[in-house]
């Protein structure tokens, strides 16, 4: 079974699903170019890039993927606002650090 894994533009009831995976989701195995983005337009590009390259992923154009309604279910969620940060399995967002251990997941 795969750690699957959502990204979005924003937190909360208005974020943007951006797109999503069903394997390697943690955050040791994100990819150095969604680790690195600093910018919305930056991080945009690298889920781009990351879900064209898969064949595990899914873009917003194909509809949402799980059998579950949003990401709380979700292994990983991922979100772009202002910096990167984390949520597993529906507990509260962790600011990401591509430095620390998993990321900086408490």
């Amino acid at each position: 079974m795969g750690t699957r894994a959502d990204f979005y533009v924003g937190r909360g009831k208005d974020a943007e699903w951006v797109g999503s995976y069903a394997f390697d989701g943690h955050p040791a195995s994100l990819a150095e170019t969604i680790l690195a983005a600093t910018t919305e337009e930056e991080f945009r590009s690298a889920i781009v890039a990351e879900l064209a390259g898969r064949d595990d992923a899914t873009a917003p154009e194909r509809g949402w993927p799980w059998p579950w309604e949003d990401s709380n279910t979700t292994d990983y969620a991922y979100a772009f606002d202002g910096k990167l940060f984390g949520s597993s399995s529906g507990h509260p967002w962790f600011e990401g650090d591509a430095d620390a251990e998993a990321f900086g997941q408490p």
